[in-house]
């Protein structure tokens, strides 16, 4: 993988959302906080937060979160998650 390069903006942007999470002290707090920020500081209308001890295992993650859940159903934004995004998921990249 060759080098990137980041803008200030972007920059930014992470840093935004890393000082969200600075006070954050467990996985729960973690992923609550971590799905607010990332659409409130990236031009993106959904994050989700899963945890799993492999990639593939981190889908069953009953306490999985996401933007918007509730409204959304849990079920569709998680089979849309997979089907569109997983395979660009930073996580999985090797």
């Amino acid at each position: 993988m060759g080098d990137i390069a980041l803008t200030t903006a972007e920059y930014e942007r992470v840093f935004a959302v890393l000082e969200s999470c600075n006070s954050v002290r467990t996985v729960t707090e973690f992923r609550n906080v971590i799905v607010e920020a990332i659409p409130a500081v990236f031009p993106v209308r959904y994050a989700s937060c899963f945890v799993g001890d492999t990639f593939e295992s981190q889908f069953t993650d009953k306490y999985a979160t996401a933007t918007n859940a509730a409204a959304d159903g849990w079920e569709s934004i998680r089979a849309a998650y997979q089907e569109h995004w997983a395979r660009h998921d930073v996580f999985n990249l090797p």
